[in-house]
């Protein structure tokens, strides 16, 4: 179910409705049979997946909670992790390790591989993997009851795309029934309808002069390049911001605070400066679960340096079984890196000191804006051809181009204006102070829009396939 479709509007009235009305003790219920009218929506086969997954944490919690320290509690940990992995690795990268992997080096004919890929599993898998491992730090106590885990893997607001949430983050609010207020209703339909505008006027209009240059690469003109980099450089981040208020304001709406995911990515000043403010929780978990326990920084300096590598392919891997996702990962990881290197050298330090921070931002957005080519392109041949062509192609200003895309350029320009704002911060303020009939009329023009443009067919996150 989409959050822009009529679908989920009737749904999240109904399910509203039920929340108020029914006894608290029977919330849990309702975000039980909720949750899975909402994720079977399209496909009722797919439940499975997380009840197998809900099952797989919760007896393996209590096995590795009932052993003490030492190399059996490890090896049970590691095994589980490895069991939870197993049908998030079919799914997803069963196509890319045979064909691309094992294909060149035995010299066997490559297969099609029809591939069931149930949505939300790379969120729903690094979830479990959370409560798995913080069962065994015993930073979070084994739960008591199966429909606790589920409920924590299956949380309906923030189950497709994020953010990633540890089990002491959502478990306790969805046991603790906590009154709904007037303000916190008003609040999370703010936020809701700010990232419905950011995913039907920003980023699904963006789709336009992306998805021909993506799609077609051969042959564009040197602006056309560019406005489709730039334009996927807001298309993804609107589509994903978006997502995420949608799900941060449907989930404040009933009563539970859900992990902000993004805070004005393209200010930052630096490639870990962006890293801090671009999918906050997905960044917190590779540091808490790959980059920690490799070493992190407190390791000899090669360590260290690796250490940044391997957590960066990995989520290069995460997001995507391609080369582009990997490269893209490795690229990152090598900016990271630089960053890094810095701080061994009393000269370098010095002189990022002196560096205008405009010029650091300059170079840090235009250092996203080419690795997101690759993260966008289809393969790595098409991403050389994108690159190139940003650089090589036919400069000409034509009046014509100007002309067509008009709107998009527009849409670049109020993007460039606006970001700078965009925060839960600045978003709570907003509402504090602004005019609540003004603030209505947004609200009412926003859905009415949304309902007009989306009820035939409704564009799908871009998250939904990762």
């Amino acid at each position: 179910m989409v959050f822009t479709s009529i679908y989920y509007f009737l749904f999240f009235i109904s399910y509203f409705l039920l929340f108020n009305f029914i006894k608290s003790g029977y919330r849990l219920h309702l975000v039980l049979v909720g949750s899975l009218i909402f994720y079977g929506w399209g496909n009722p086969v797919i439940i499975l997946v997380p009840i197998i997954l809900s099952a797989i944490a919760f007896w393996g919690g209590k096995w590795i909670a009932g052993v003490e320290e030492g190399l059996v509690v490890r090896n049970r940990l590691l095994g589980l992790i490895v069991l939870l992995l197993i049908p998030l690795s079919y799914c997803k990268y069963k196509h890319f390790l045979y064909n691309e992997i094992i294909v060149p080096i035995i010299g066997a004919s490559t297969v099609r591989f029809d591939v069931f890929f149930p949505l939300g599993i790379s969120f729903m898998t690094f979830t479990i993997v959370s409560y798995v491992v913080d069962v065994h730090r015993k930073t979070f106590p084994p739960a008591q009851s199966f429909f606790h885990i589920f409920a924590y893997t299956l949380y309906f607001p923030r189950l497709i795309a994020g953010p990633i949430t540890r089990p002491s983050e959502l478990i306790p609010q969805l046991l603790r029934n906590k009154s709904i207020t007037m303000s916190s209703v008003g609040f999370g339909l703010t936020l809701f309808t700010i990232g419905l505008v950011k995913k039907i006027i920003f980023a699904d209009s963006m789709g336009d002069v992306v998805n021909p240059v993506f799609d077609n690469p051969m042959g564009h003109s040197l602006l056309t390049y560019w406005l489709a980099m730039l334009g996927y450089t807001v298309q993804i981040y609107c589509d994903f911001s978006g997502y995420t208020d949608m799900a941060l304001g449907s989930s404040i709406m009933l009563g539970v605070r859900l992990p902000i995911n993004f805070n004005k990515p393209y200010t930052a000043i630096n490639l870990q400066d962006f890293w801090h403010r671009w999918h906050i929780t997905l960044s917190k978990w590779l540091r808490e679960y790959i980059y920690i326990p490799l070493g992190g920084n407190r390791c000899s300096k090669p360590k260290y340096l690796s250490n940044i590598i391997v957590t960066m392919v990995v989520c290069g891997i995460w997001h995507g079984a391609n080369w582009t996702f990997l490269l893209w990962g490795i690229l990152h990881g090598i900016g990271l890196l630089v960053i890094a290197l810095a701080k061994f050298s009393h000269t370098a330090s010095g002189a990022l000191k002196i560096i205008p921070n405009q010029l650091k931002w300059l170079l840090t957005f235009i250092f996203i804006v080419f690795t997101w080519v690759f993260f966008r392109s289809p393969n790595l041949d098409t991403a050389r051809i994108i690159l190139i062509g940003a650089f090589t192609g036919d400069l000409s200003f034509d009046i014509v181009f100007f002309e067509t895309n008009i709107f998009y350029l527009t849409l670049l320009g109020l993007f460039a204006i606006v970001h700078r704002f965009d925060s839960l911060s600045n978003v709570r303020f907003v509402y504090r102070w602004i005019n609540k009939g003004a603030l209505t009329t947004f609200v009412i023009i926003a859905f009415a829009t949304a309902i007009a443009i989306t009820t035939d067919n409704p564009t799908a996150f871009i998250y939904f396939d990762f």
